[in-house]
Parts: structure tokens; C-alpha cells; sequence
């Protein structure tokens, strides 16, 4: 796993990357999905398509409060962008089974804050992370060579 923080139009952004063993189950991708942004120890989350045709993939973005979170998050297997929901579950269930030749990778982008963002401050944080998820234009060919590169 690797973290790093961007300073974007005045606001931290702690992007994640992390490559799982390639016959990681969906369950340990989602656990540390919900690690990340927050979720489970959240008091309320909110989930959204984040359409995001640039980078690729399929894009969730996901508030939270207590903590307050705004995360841009997307999955790829096999290389390539993971569906959402049970396709994405059965795709992985099958690599965990038969293994791939790429480790599943995520990346998150993660805008945090001390305290519950008014709406206006939420809109600015969406179209920032909207705006990194969209200049990642080469994003699914970095993870591709990252998730075949991985150790097993």
C-alpha cells in the first residue's frame, strides 16, 4: 500500500494505492475499502456513482460523518476496471479460486475533514475529487502494469 498527500486548490488529498495477493478474496477488498473511507465506523454514509470516463472504472464516491470524509474510490481486476456490486464480487471470487495473473488493485482519493462539511464546501470537495479522478487519464493502464508487477 502506498499513501500520499496532494495539496489540490487549498484542500489535502490522501490518494491511495494497494495492490492485494492475487487470490485475494472481494471480501478483503471491501474490508479495506470501508477502512478507508470510513464507513463502518462512520454514524452516517452516503454512496454515489462517480462518473468518471477519463480514468476509467468504475468510480464510487462515498460521504461520511463522524468522521467526515468525501472519498472518490474504484477497484480494478484482471487488469482492468472492476464492476460494482455482484459482477465485481463474482469476478473476484473466481480469481480468488482459479488466481489471475494481476493482483486486484484499489485506489482511493480522500478529502478529510475536523468537522461536517456545509453543502457548499461538500460541492467543492466532490468537483475536486471529481477533478483528480478526471486527469487520471492513463489511470488503467498504470494499475494494469502495477497489478501484474505484484507480488503474488
Amino acid at each position: 500500500r502506498v499513501t500520499t498527500t496532494l495539496s489540490c486548490a487549498g484542500q489535502q488529498l490522501a490518494v491511495t494505492v494497494e495492490a492485494f495477493p492475487r487470490r485475494s478474496t472481494a471480501n478483503s477488498l471491501v474490508r479495506e475499502r470501508r477502512r478507508i473511507t470510513g464507513e463502518l465506523s462512520a454514524e452516517e454514509a452516503t454512496v454515489a456513482a462517480l462518473p468518471a470516463a477519463q480514468a476509467g472504472g468504475e468510480w464510487s464516491l462515498i460521504h461520511t460523518v463522524g468522521p467526515a470524509r468525501s472519498v472518490a474510490v474504484a477497484s480494478w481486476t484482471d487488469g482492468v476496471p472492476a464492476p460494482d456490486g455482484m459482477a465485481g464480487r463474482i469476478r473476484q471470487a473466481r480469481d480468488s479460486l482459479f488466481g489471475t495473473a494481476y493482483a486486484p488493485v484499489l485506489v482511493a482519493a480522500v478529502i478529510a475533514s475536523p468537522k461536517r462539511l456545509s453543502p457548499a464546501e461538500q460541492q467543492r470537495a466532490d468537483a475536486l475529487l471529481r477533478g483528480f479522478v478526471d486527469a487520471q487519464t492513463d489511470l488503467t493502464a498504470r494499475v494494469a502494469a502495477l497489478a501484474e508487477s505484484a507480488q503474488q
